[in-house]
């Protein structure tokens, strides 16, 4: 043990290898200070700096809630989140949409680019759109990291740089320095001299595993949606009611119970049912709203016509009447299909229509419609759709 210690104090004599051994323990003490005692972590940092596939899935979410929402200024700032990678993160997702689509994605850039796409056809809508067209990005505020970890990093290691350049200057002036002013004086034996000793070198120890805060994502796709008009009930929601009305509140008729139901844009098996009982238990019968008719091609389907039913125990027959868009209401072909399901009424907020039985009644009010965007016929599909049922016992 003796003679390996002489043999490092015999190497540390030289100012080459006492330079290279200040140095080895000035990176130590720096890694041990840049990695556990003062890490550095990202925090609040934008959609840019993520990988790419993080990027992409983050721009699929995104898209999916604007079809969902149809918000241009919620789109354009999750846009300006990409910065300078978000026209080549549009690209990579138009190539591999997942659960997303060709119509959902060319409605999102054209909110976000303000520009118009090519018109599509209805029978067309997932063949013909142009999403590899070199649109122009708008430009939008330039968005700093909150924590910018890049200059903490630079300053850290310019820091370390510091303190190894001082280490090494220390070393040679206040060690060298002196060996060399009594280089010809001949040595004593570190064994001779009272009261020395010589510290081994311990070996390094491990750097501490470097963490990382992950980036979190956009409020947008966290939040949950509300309906506008519907008393900030979840959309999609049933809210039974049954909620009684004086015997003379309608014609002497008595409210059974009351529901409201909402469809969105993408519910491609929206289909509504209520079952509704006397005050005794006594099932009296069923209604209700499900999918009608659809337009265009492609998924999600485009709703372009509701049917809104009514079904009692007493009867033989279940009552339909068919909420149609504007465009189906209008067409005379589209209109005149329709109409061997039921009696056709026009979707518009405020409408009000009735279905009766032998021994019910069906108020039906339309609190809520919204269009959608995509290129079709103009106001051809339901982007959101609220209707209110109350039904009455005659």
């Amino acid at each position: 043990m003796e003679s390996i210690l002489e043999t490092i104090k015999e190497k540390l004599k030289q100012p080459t290898h006492m330079i290279i051994a200040a140095l080895i323990v000035g990176l130590i003490l720096g890694l041990i200070i840049g990695w556990g005692i003062w890490p550095v972590k990202w925090t609040n940092t934008t959609a840019e700096s993520m990988r790419e596939d993080l990027r992409v899935n983050y721009l699929r979410n995104a898209v999916t809630v604007y079809a969902l929402r149809s918000k241009p200024e919620e789109a354009q700032e999750v846009y300006a989140s990409l910065g300078s990678k978000a026209e080549e993160t549009l690209k990579k997702l138009s190539e591999d949409p997942g659960f997303a689509n060709a119509e959902m994605i060319a409605l999102f850039r054209q909110a976000v680019t303000g520009q118009s796409t090519v018109a599509i056809q209805p029978d067309q809508v997932n063949t013909n759109l142009n999403l590899d067209g070199t649109t122009p990005i708008v430009p939008g505020p330039a968005v700093e990291p909150a924590g910018s970890s890049g200059k903490g990093l630079k300053t850290l290691g310019l820091a370390l740089l510091a303190i190894l350049a001082i280490g090494a200057a220390l070393v040679y002036f206040f060690f060298y320095r002196n060996r060399r002013q009594n280089q010809n004086e001949p040595l004593p034996d570190v064994a001779q001299v009272p009261g020395s000793r010589v510290v081994p070198i311990r070996p390094a120890a491990q750097p501490v595993q470097r963490y990382s805060e992950p980036q979190p994502m956009a409020r947008a796709m966290a939040q949950p949606m509300q309906s506008a008009n519907v008393n900030q009930q979840p959309e999609g929601s049933v809210l039974p009611l049954f909620a009684k009305k004086p015997a003379n509140g309608n014609g002497g008729q008595k409210q059974i119970a009351q529901f409201m139901t909402t469809y969105l844009f993408g519910d491609d098996l929206y289909d509504e049912s209520f079952t509704f009982d006397a005050p005794n238990g006594e099932f009296l019968g069923e209604c209700g709203v499900s999918i009608s008719d659809i337009i265009g091609v492609g998924e999600p389907k485009k709703i372009s016509a509701f049917e809104v039913w009514l079904f009692d125990k007493n009867d033989v027959q279940t009552v339909t009447n068919v909420l149609m868009s504007q465009h189906v209401y209008n067409d005379p072909n589209l209109r005149q299909r329709l109409e061997m399901k039921g009696e056709p009424v026009l979707s518009e907020p405020g409408r009000q229509f009735t279905l009766e039985t032998a021994t019910l009644r069906l108020e039906a009010k339309i609190v809520d419609t919204v269009y959608g965007e995509i290129p079709l016929p103009e106001k051809s599909y339901f982007q959101r759709s609220t209707v209110e049922l109350t039904v009455f016992k005659k």
